[in-house]
């Protein structure tokens, strides 16, 4: 499938939030993660400076229009942040995961090797 995926895009992966989506679950089934025994966390967020604020919340809406956010009454909460990209203008959302990351079960697999696909698409 990653074969394919790349012979479709031919030169490099771009994509709006609407185009982005999900993987259908007709092929692939809900990842489930394992994870050791913790205390739900909810942390304060850092405020929105006032100037940004339009901005970051046509961000989220976009977000929400194309799926990736959801609505969720957890009792979880992370910090997130915004980060102005060196050109000043696009703005992207970073999602502290560090909380998560504390308590995932590491994956004792091997991470796939990227240099296998990149031959294959060799000049």
């Amino acid at each position: 499938m990653v074969y394919h995926l790349i012979k479709l895009q031919e030169f490099a992966f771009a994509w709006t939030e609407e185009e982005k989506g999900k993987f259908s679950l007709d092929y692939f089934d809900p990842v489930v993660i394992p994870i050791v025994k913790y205390i739900p966390w909810s942390l304060k967020n850092i405020p929105i400076p006032p100037g940004i604020f339009p901005r970051v919340v046509e961000i989220i809406k976009s977000k929400i229009a194309a799926g990736v956010y959801e609505p969720s009454n957890s009792s979880y909460r992370s910090h997130w942040f915004c980060v102005l990209k060196k050109d000043g203008k696009l703005l992207y959302l970073v999602h502290n995961l560090q909380p998560l990351n504390a308590i995932v079960v590491k994956d004792a697999g091997l991470p796939l090797i990227v240099e296998q696909y990149a031959e294959l698409f060799g000049a």
